[in-house]
């Protein structure tokens, strides 16, 4: 191909990769708005019950019924914001992986006199990264669901078990609840990001 299909090529490169940097922006700022609704809503919900039960005597023999379902819709409602976040740490990788490879071939082409690239080239980059703050931050609202699956375990409860054994029981579905849902998120994660986005994404065969 003549320099006429080298140009269109390089065009087509330079508008992908600038394409691909407003995806990488974009799906950055959706996961801290995620994250921030979060985090509003596990702080909220405990502030309302606190209202609830605020509001004197009259209001105990039914307030633990009103807890438990209010803790297990904030539990649901925090697993579909934790489905949401790790699905934008999905669509978050490909695009980064794009800008890497066009950097990765521009350096090789149209830039191979620049020696002293410091930024990065890799493509192979898992979505699930142990050391990173997106995990940290998918492991806190997959706390925060145990913590409200704990909740509703302990409200239901509270009106037919002794303290100690309803603790114990709210306490172990909460650590359950919260180990699972992070295990199937990361799982999700490590699993989807080896595959082209074609087939992870939409399921597509090779």
């Amino acid at each position: 191909m003549g320099a006429n299909g080298d140009g269109v090529m390089n065009e087509f490169l330079k508008l992908e990769y600038e394409q691909c940097m407003g995806l990488v922006k974009y799906y950055d700022e959706r996961h801290h708005s995620l994250m921030k609704f979060a985090a509003g809503l596990s702080s909220s919900v405990p502030t309302l019950l606190l209202g609830i039960y605020g509001l004197g005597t009259n209001i105990t023999t039914v307030f633990w019924d009103v807890a438990a379902f209010i803790c297990l819709a904030t539990m649901i409602g925090l697993l579909s914001i934790l489905a949401a976040i790790t699905q934008t740490r999905l669509y978050f990788v490909y695009p980064a992986r794009q800008i890497n490879a066009i950097r990765r071939e521009s350096l090789q082409t149209v830039a191979k006199d620049f020696t002293e690239n410091q930024m990065y080239l890799d493509t192979s980059f898992n979505a699930f990264k142990w050391n990173s703050s997106q995990t940290i931050q998918q492991a806190i609202v997959a706390i925060q669901v145990g913590m409200f699956g704990g909740l509703a375990a302990f409200s239901w409860y509270a009106n037919s078990l002794d303290r100690i054994n309803n603790i114990w029981i709210s306490s172990t579905v909460a650590l359950l609840s919260a180990g699972l849902v992070f295990f199937v998120s990361a799982r999700y994660l490590i699993r989807k990001s080896g595959f082209h986005p074609d087939k992870a994404v939409h399921g597509k065969e090779d």
